[in-house]
């Protein structure tokens, strides 16, 4: 069975563990314990190693990433390699499912008016880091820092990586993140960005209604898009991008999808939990 966890939000590093417990009737229960990180902010996501299961990261909004080798017993942070103060406020990272010593991490903050951001690789677990690309803006410790993953690896072809920025658009990589090129959707608000785990060449990103401030990119409040979210998708590797939805009933802040049928796709809106039965063209509410 294949888990894909992340958005787990906990206040003050106070991460929380879970044992789980199935006793002679089959019922399930839990234990919960606090873990030490030994850090401040937030923890904004996890990723878990897909080859050893003990190995977890965890990303915050304030002091970089941080790795467990325990299964989040105990942490410590890994931030190597990354210098400026802005590296430190991660808006999303990724692991590739195919070489998981392999991982990406996307940073940055707002300031004077602009946005200033970073993606940075790690070829051995987290280590060290080195910058690949800075064309691409992020809000670490921003409104979406604890929403979807900004980057991702395609689980079909490892060396196709690609990244939705805050609002310069879409970046994508076919070396394995070792360079990255623009490929569209700027000045969209993107929020997430997410490959089909079961179909191939499938790459959804989902946007927000607005840019939450945009004042510091449009000083002139020249910014006149429609308040409307949108869910857009390519299948042929950022060459092109077709809208699967657009509306302004949910926004699309997380995504996930159902292992026994491809064409179902879970959203976590501000307005509640969204299903699609026909691969994201129309979405009915679950709350």
């Amino acid at each position: 069975m294949k888990f894909q966890n992340k958005n787990f939000i906990v206040l003050c590093f106070a991460l929380i563990i879970q044992t789980l417990k199935i006793d002679a009737t089959n019922k399930v229960e839990y234990d919960w314990f606090p873990s030490n990180v030994g850090g401040g902010g937030y923890i904004t996501g996890l990723i878990q190693d897909p080859l050893q299961p003990d190995i977890m990261y965890g990303r915050c909004d304030v002091a970089g990433v941080f790795k467990s080798i325990d299964r989040g017993k105990s942490w410590s942070p890994i931030n190597n390699g990354t210098i400026e103060y802005f590296h430190h406020s991660v808006d999303g990272f990724a692991i590739s499912t195919a070489r998981p010593n392999v991982l990406f991490r996307c940073s940055g903050d707002a300031r004077g008016n602009r946005m200033i951001g970073a993606i940075h690789k790690s070829k051995d677990a987290g280590n060290s880091w080195y910058k690949v690309c800075d064309e691409a803006d992020f809000f670490g410790n921003g409104p979406n820092r604890m929403m979807g993953e900004k980057i991702a690896v395609d689980p079909f072809d490892p060396n196709f990586v690609a990244t939705v920025s805050y609002h310069n658009g879409v970046f994508i990589s076919t070396d394995e993140g070792e360079h990255f090129s623009y490929s569209g959707l700027k000045d969209e608000p993107g929020c997430v960005i997410a490959f089909h785990p079961y179909k191939k060449n499938v790459l959804y990103v989902g946007t927000r209604y607005q840019l939450p401030f945009k004042e510091y990119l449009y000083p002139a409040t020249n910014y006149n898009r429609p308040k409307q979210s949108k869910l857009f998708v390519t299948k042929d590797k950022g060459k092109t991008w077709e809208i699967c939805y657009q509306g302004n009933e949910l926004e699309f802040l997380d995504m996930t999808f159902d292992m026994f049928n491809e064409n179902i796709v879970f959203v976590a809106s501000s307005n509640g939990i969204f299903k699609s039965t026909d691969g994201g063209e129309k979405f009915y509410s679950k709350n």
